[in-house]
């Protein structure tokens, strides 16, 4: 997460992105970037494969570096309890865990790591594979563990990575239902995700990444 002097913004700002450029190498995925996500957004990224939605997302979740400045976080996400690290929550396309332990274990565990209360599986829509080795779990499983970790917390900011992949129609709702959970807790979500119609329920904004790589501002929806 960078610690140099980013965006200007008021106090109610939870996520501000201003001209920022991402490579790969000698590819140029994303130029010129600017976002803002206040309370109550849902940013949904959407674009073709390729024009570096995952690679902005692990860029605003601070796991990947930017220029100096691109990227900033407001007071919600800075002067989280705990850290700012615990101001944010993400959930990456696919999920990286013990897999030994159960769900629960996991959740008890990552709980415990963030310093809150823990939360029961069933919450999350997980009851029934509460019991279930996570290297046992089933893509959408998996998928929705992911989901739950990054909200266990209550971050200000909850970044996903497809959180909709491999889900059917009743889990899906359940992860839509996490996202509106953070809306009205006054927390920002930024998304990316395939399902068109999902990205239509969820979404506050819509940020396009073109096929050159460059993208405009997130348009309101």
């Amino acid at each position: 997460m960078t610690r140099e002097p980013g965006p200007r913004f008021d106090e109610t700002v939870v996520l501000a992105v201003r001209d920022l450029t991402l490579r790969v190498g000698t590819r140029t995925l994303v130029r010129g970037l600017d976002l803002t996500a206040r309370p109550g957004d849902v940013v949904a990224v959407t674009g073709p494969n390729g024009t570096g939605k995952s690679t902005v997302l692990r860029t605003l979740a601070g796991l990947r570096r930017s220029e100096p400045g691109a990227v900033a976080y407001g007071p919600a996400v800075t002067e989280a309890a705990g850290g700012d690290r615990n101001g944010i929550g993400y959930s990456a396309a696919g999920l990286a865990a013990p897999g030994a332990l159960t769900t629960v274990e996991f959740l008890r565990l990552l709980a415990r790591l963030r310093g809150v209360r823990e939360t029961a599986p069933d919450a999350f829509g997980l009851g029934a594979c509460a019991a279930t080795p996570i290297a046992a779990l089933s893509t959408g499983e998996r998928k929705k563990v992911g989901v739950a970790a990054a909200v266990l917390h209550r971050p200000a900011l909850v970044i996903l990575d497809e959180p909709f992949e491999a889900l059917d129609e009743d889990s899906m709702d359940v992860v839509t239902r996490q996202i509106e959970g953070v809306r009205r807790r006054g927390g920002a979500v930024v998304l990316c995700t395939h399902r068109a119609e999902r990205t239509t329920d969820v979404a506050t904004k819509i940020l396009r990444l073109g096929e050159s790589g460059s993208s405009p501002d997130a348009d309101t929806t």
